[in-house]
């Protein structure tokens, strides 16, 4: 039996909304409701379209917890895309623990294209709930076929989401790179981290440091982000210091192991051999 109510009469439409969130990304907000009797869920979602994959951004704001079956888990999926993804489909944006004093859910999750895509390519996804228990995409306990799913679509932007930011050399060192260093002299270099996505900040940090040494990141990000490395050994710190560097990007990427080694000592003057 259907809820008669002005919720359930907003309910009833489904409106897709393309907001220009930034110029940078295509981005779009869905108000996204999956109804169809008292297990009515409501959901606010955003999906930003790059051209190496998207990124889901979900958050449920209704689930009335008074029909059969609604204590059981649910989930919500995309169960088509228009672009060929790296993963076989369904992709599993989240699955939770249905139940009265359960919390609204919320997800943000990555997923990739198979190769990439070019700015301006169309998108589109489809989202389906699965509840009451059902890992399928059978609409169970529905009134109405396909009012469980919903569609979003896009264009892709000239960005990236999960392509991790990498080192600039030059002007860094080569990883793995090993310098030398005399007691009182110093030594200097920059490090510069950089991702393909120019509209994507890079933070620069430092692991290992010896002791004195000045490796100081700004607090905001940048594309590049240079920061100078600088140390006047000691004369008792002679020895040899691998101090690793990374970088990461605004969604969490970071580059791979990257590290320079420093060998701190007093320059070895050998005789010369004539013969």
């Amino acid at each position: 039996m259907r809820r008669v109510s002005v919720l359930r009469g907003l309910l009833a439409v489904v409106a897709i909304a393309v907001l220009a969130l930034a110029p940078t990304r295509s981005t779009q907000a869905a108000n996204v409701a999956f109804r169809g009797g008292p297990e009515d869920h409501f959901w606010d979602v955003a999906a930003t379209f790059c051209k190496d994959g998207f990124k889901i951004e979900a958050n449920e704001i209704l689930h009335p917890d008074n029909g059969a079956g609604d204590e059981k888990p649910y989930a919500l999926v995309i169960t088509t895309t228009s672009i060929l993804m790296d993963t076989p489909l369904p992709l599993m944006i989240g699955s939770w623990q249905g139940g009265v004093t359960h919390p609204l859910a919320s997800a943000t999750v990555y997923f990739g294209y198979d190769t990439l895509q070019p700015p301006t390519s169309p998108v589109s996804i489809t989202l389906e709930r699965w509840d009451h228990g059902d890992s399928s995409v059978i609409d169970t306990g529905e009134e109405s076929p396909g009012d469980d799913r919903d569609n979003i679509q896009g264009v892709t932007a000239n960005c990236t989401l999960l392509t991790p930011p990498v080192f600039d050399i030059p002007p860094s060192p080569q990883n793995g790179a090993i310098l030398f260093a005399e007691p009182g002299k110093p030594i200097s270099f920059l490090v510069e981290g950089s991702d393909i996505d120019g509209a994507d900040g890079v933070t620069l940090s430092a692991t290992d440091l010896p002791i004195g040494a000045s490796f100081q990141p700004p607090l905001d990000a940048a594309n590049p982000a240079a920061v100078p490395f600088s140390w006047t050994p000691q004369s008792d710190q002679n020895g040899a210091y691998v101090v690793k560097f990374s970088a990461v990007d605004a969604t969490g990427r970071t580059t791979p192991p990257y590290s320079v080694t420093i060998n701190a000592g007093p320059k070895v003057l050998l005789p010369l051999v004539t013969r």
